[in-house]
């Protein structure tokens, strides 16, 4: 604007003039914006407020219908959720394997485990065969006596071969627990 020979109030003036016309454009999109999202939420309301309708009036035919279909219904369900909860207690019984690992590391002492092997005899003993290294044969035989003392009923199956040597004993062992 410095071309024109205005003076500087009058350009001063023309400024304020297109900042005023460019501040009113805005706010008449942001009307219009307004506008076509109110228009466009309206349908929504619409069908909202139907729907409360309709579920009020389901509630109001609820309270007035027979009772005992509704009570008959619910018990019917609360049976079913009361043995599919039975049958969920009785599935989060713990093994009893977690309970053998565990008591046999507390039992090794000095003794390296390799490897457990588990399994059921029958549906009332539990067969855990554990295969390691031990440093002499006496830390063997207190393992075995270590084993044995864990549970009543327990049997430890340590083949006489393998107390032969006396140092540096690579062994397999099965006990057997008689489950409860």
């Amino acid at each position: 604007m410095y071309y024109t020979f205005l003076p500087s109030a009058e350009q001063k003036n023309i400024k304020r003039e297109y900042r005023v016309r460019a501040a009113i454009v805005l706010l008449f999109f942001l009307s219009i914006a307004l506008l076509v999202g109110v228009g466009s939420l309206f349908p929504a309301y619409i069908h909202a407020s139907q729907e409360e309708a309709s579920r009020l009036r389901d509630v109001a035919a609820l309270k007035n219908a027979d009772q005992t279909k509704v009570l008959e219904s619910t018990e019917n369900s609360l049976i079913k959720s009361s043995a599919l909860m039975l049958a969920l207690a009785s599935s989060t019984v713990p093994a009893p394997f977690s309970t053998a690992i565990a008591a046999i590391a507390a039992a090794r002492g000095s003794i390296a485990i390799t490897s457990f092997s588990f399994g059921q005899q029958s549906a009332s003993s539990l067969v855990v065969i554990v295969e390691g290294n031990a440093g002499t044969r006496a830390s063997l035989l207190s393992f075995k006596s270590r084993l044995l003392d864990l549970a009543p009923g327990v049997s430890v199956d340590l083949p006489i071969s393998e107390l032969a040597s006396d140092n540096n004993i690579q062994f397999s062992l099965q006990v057997t627990e008689p489950l409860p």
